[in-house]
């Protein structure tokens, strides 16, 4: 379950988090220990499983829910028998299971399961009786497996057809390549990868099927399509401005969603500058649609793309080796496309009125503003539908900092991930009660929109797949109901990241409903106007070590994800904060559905760098002394410049 951990040395003493534990990881643990052992959400919570240290803790809880259905079951049956023990008096999981109901599933109840896996013979006759594709496109040749969409490509598709276009949901990641790049070795490599990952090799069609559809693309047919250029000489060492003109370009071309053939093109651009060693300098530019790809999808893309250049060192090619890893890289593709339609199929059956209820309770007593705005013109109304350019504002940590949170993460039993949302609400959200001078809604709520990787779902094998699983859920924080408490200084940092993470994982176990469905519930079709990305991911790799080796450096991130602000949090080795504000105008079009976000005026340059300011003044405080109440940082934040609230 704790993957990468083989090698820890693990005892009943061992503290979870510092095994390499998460939230994600929490959410699975319990899922396991209730199917295991027939318990109900309500019998094992996930928050009893949350707040724990270590293992021998976590697995008291469970025999404490335990007991209680044994106590419960021997009351109500009379069952009077000697349960069977094992050294040292513990009661075996068959004796306990006697008395245990069968945990209630969370699929529908009312029907035949939902087919997610598309004839293909039928398919290819509709599409010979429809034309859809050109003659030179063999349907039955190329065509490897037609499936539905999951839940997040249908919301894509939604905004790519109906959208303002132009660079929504296309991705742009830029890399620095120091060493002596073997570029006809690299574009082998993402020939594997498209043989190994078949989503990377899928194309959407609205025109054949009484629903749209992914076409999986056969691995021959797809790498002789993949668009991969290499421009030499192009760009000047320090010369930024040749890069961004090149990624606007880059952007304007767009990718074709309904194209057959992959859905992502590689650039490898020479600099004219050579680095210190005298090699070249070159630029990769990964440009990627996310109705295929997410931001976990890119640690595992990475990996590959490092073990794969590996495989024939010093540029040699050693073809034993080669068709071997080819081989099994097509093995490997058909048991992940397996798993990916499995969670179709779980996903299509999931039947979400319990986790409805979840986020209709945290947001009892909700009243949604009139309006919702960043930024200090928040009376200016955009009326303009063009497309104007994001801002961004990165702020670069060290290794210190990584160490530090990591050293408070296991202190105070929380992640990472809620220490950096920690800072995000202390930057954003004003703690200081009115009569302190600032004016605010006595009903003001932090709420703001929170990404998942989408991966606690229990299939199999869901943490390997390359695949568009991402979800984004509501983060709701009653700053009113904690002013006493942020008064008379009784509120620390750590129980505020205490409060967050057991929110966050709690919620993790309703990740799967749509964000159209909570807002329905909510009543609310603009629940937030931000959000917040925190992604595990090292900034640098190593494509080959040694004198030779050659060094990969992530430079950028270019997005657009359709709300006013956005926070992404890269976090590995080294730490990056990325600030990005965009204009979001949907009035008066199809998309006015607050599925993008609402309404909002774009931060200015300006306000960004003071938002970040503040965001690496509360991580310090976090870090430095994360039991001081939190009116002394709210204090400070306030000589520091306006909230953003």
């Amino acid at each position: 379950m704790l993957e990468g951990s083989t090698s820890l040395r693990i005892s009943r003493d061992s503290c979870f988090l510092a095994l390499g534990g998460d939230s994600l990881n929490i959410v699975r643990l319990a899922r396991a220990a209730r199917d295991q052992f027939h318990l109900s959400r309500h019998e094992l919570p996930i928050l009893a499983l949350a707040r724990l240290s270590t293992l021998h803790e976590m697995a008291g809880v469970v025999d404490v829910a335990l007991a209680k259905i044994i106590d419960k079951g021997s009351a109500s049956t009379g069952l009077g028998f000697e349960e069977e023990k094992l050294d040292g008096g513990q009661e075996t999981a068959s004796a306990k299971a006697l008395l245990v109901t069968p945990q209630k599933s969370t699929q529908r109840s009312d029907a035949r399961a939902v087919d997610v896996v598309v004839d293909k013979e039928a398919f290819v006759e509709a599409v010979a009786l429809q034309g859809t594709f050109s003659e030179s496109f063999d349907a039955n040749e190329h065509i490897l497996r037609v499936m539905s969409l999951n839940t997040t490509q249908s919301g894509i598709l939604f905004h790519s057809m109906h959208g303002e276009g132009q660079g929504v949901y296309l991705e742009q990641l830029v890399w620095r390549l120091d060493g002596n790049i073997d570029t006809s070795r690299l574009s082998d490599c993402f020939d594997m990868l498209l043989r190994k990952h078949a989503l990377l090799r899928t194309f959407v069609d609205t025109n054949t099927w009484q629903h749209p559809v992914q076409i999986v693309l056969k691995p021959d047919f797809a790498a002789d399509h993949l668009d991969m250029r290499i421009i030499r000489r192009a760009l000047g060492h320090t010369d930024a401005d040749n890069l961004a003109e090149f990624l606007h370009r880059d952007r304007q071309e767009g990718l074709d969603i309904f194209a057959a053939k992959p859905m992502f093109r590689v650039h490898l651009i020479e600099n004219e500058m050579r680095t210190a060693r005298g090699t070249p300098a070159w630029t990769m530019v990964l440009t990627v649609h996310h109705i295929i790809f997410d931001g976990w999808s890119l640690g595992l893309i990475l990996d590959d793309l490092c073990s794969h250049y590996h495989l024939n060192l010093n540029g040699k090619t050693d073809k034993k080796k080669g068709m071997a890893a080819a081989a099994a890289a097509l093995e490997d593709a058909d048991a992940k496309l397996d798993h990916f339609v499995q969670y179709l199929s779980w996903e299509a059956n999931l039947n979400h009125s319990r986790s409805l209820r979840y986020w209709r309770n945290l947001f009892d007593g909700y009243q949604p503003p009139s309006k919702m705005a960043i930024g200090t013109a928040l009376a200016q109304l955009h009326t303009s539908t063009a497309l104007r350019p994001a801002l961004t504002h990165t702020v670069p940590f060290g290794k210190d900092t990584v160490e530090a949170i990591h050293r408070v993460a296991r202190k105070f039993q929380v992640t990472p991930n809620a220490i950096a949302q920690t800072a995000f609400v202390l930057a954003r959200y004003d703690f200081l009660p009115p009569d302190k001078g600032h004016s605010r809604n006595a009903k003001i709520d932090a709420i703001y929109g929170a990404t998942t990787s989408g991966r606690s779902a229990p299939v199999r094998g869901v943490s390997a797949l390359v695949a568009p699983l991402v979800r984004s859920f509501p983060v709701r924080l009653r700053i009113s109901s904690l002013e006493e408490q942020v008064v008379s200084r009784r509120l620390g940092l750590c129980d505020l990241m205490r409060s967050l993470h057991a929110q966050l994982t709690e919620s993790l176990e309703h990740e799967h409903c749509n964000l159209s469905d909570i807002q329905r519930v909510v009543a609310s079709r603009e629940l937030f106007d931000s959000i917040f990305d925190f992604e595990p991911e090292d900034q640098t790799r190593m494509l080959q070590e040694g004198d030779g080796g050659v060094t990969m450096t992530q430079t950028a991130t270019i997005d657009r994800i359709g709300y006013p602000l956005s926070v992404r949090v890269s976090f590995g080795n080294t730490m990056v904060a990325l600030f990005t504000s965009e204009h979001v105008d949907h009035s008066g079009s199809a998309l006015n559905d607050g599925r993008l976000g609402p309404l909002g005026v774009q931060m200015n340059e300006a306000e960004l760098v003071v938002l970040g300011g503040r965001f690496v003044k509360a991580l310090d405080a976090i870090l430095s002394a994360p039991s001081q109440p939190v009116m002394n940082l709210a204090s400070n934040l306030a000589e520091q410049g306006p909230n953003f609230a």
